[in-house]
């Protein structure tokens, strides 16, 4: 057997690698979600954009953070892509070559670096949207600063960890180099459980303000629901940890990763 013929592990008895035709763990699933989510959210942007520049005419800082989180979206679901149809991303470990599999390594890296800031800034928007729209005393403004600052600070330490989580740094991209990494799942499984709390808190939060609105009820509900659409990200959250807690137990990480970037 050729070098290039030969897995980064070892296949289960009884299997035959096939490197020319490998089993894709939801590859159409991906890229269907990749195309149809980043076409919806450039549609839902722009139509933002218009009605902020020509109907209100009044350009806000959350309107600012919200492209900037698009943008860094709009990159990592290009990368993810390119991970899907060019880089080995969902494909079993024993039919990916030490090159591929390398190359899927610096993809997933790419990817995480670009989705951070995505997911982050898309949470501060919120938290900005919150403290703009709320006559709020000064004990919730402090709280929202506090959610500011946890996010940030949660924001900084994922990037730290991947881009710094292996020593040697080149380890993180290269399975041949000799050294030791910070398990990628774990920092997957403390970034999702860290979104997770503060799509929680940022569901919850806006309620007691919007009881206490003098407005029609329906009006309220209308508000209230509008503030519940945060839960969607909740229920990503939910499904990206429940496909990243098999990472924690396997040495094919490789075909896991096309359940779990289905919800990034």
């Amino acid at each position: 057997m050729a070098l290039n013929e030969i897995g980064v592990i070892a296949p289960p008895a009884g299997v035959t690698p096939d490197f020319a035709h490998p089993t894709r763990h939801l590859h159409t699933a991906n890229r269907v979600v990749v195309i149809v989510g980043t076409t919806a959210s450039a549609i839902s942007l722009l139509v933002r954009i218009y009605s902020r520049l020509v109907v209100v005419r009044k350009w806000m800082l959350d309107d600012t953070v919200l492209v900037l989180s698009w943008m860094f979206a709009a990159i990592t679901q290009s990368v993810l892509l390119y991970g899907y149809t060019h880089a080995g991303l969902g494909i079993h470990q024993w039919e990916l070559t030490v090159e591929d599999y390398n190359k899927s390594l610096k993809v997933l890296m790419a990817g995480a670096v670009m989705y951070i800031p995505a997911l982050g800034l898309s949470k501060i928007g919120l938290i900005i949207l919150y403290y703009r729209l709320s006559d709020m005393q000064r004990s919730w403004r402090i709280i929202l600063w506090s959610f500011t600052i946890f996010v940030i600070s949660y924001m900084v330490i994922l990037e730290c960890l991947f881009l710094f989580g292996c020593n040697p740094i080149q380890k993180a991209w290269d399975v041949a180099i000799e050294g030791q990494c910070i398990s990628r799942a774990s920092i997957f499984l403390a970034g999702t459980c860290a979104s997770i709390f503060i799509d929680i808190v940022l569901v919850i939060t806006p309620l007691p303000v919007v009881v206490g609105l003098n407005m029609a009820p329906k009006k309220r509900v209308g508000v209230a629901c509008m503030f519940g659409l945060g839960g969607l990200s909740l229920v990503t959250s939910c499904m990206r940890l429940v496909s990243v807690v098999p990472m924690l137990h396997t040495n094919d990480e490789s075909y896991r990763l096309g359940a779990m970037v289905l919800w990034m």
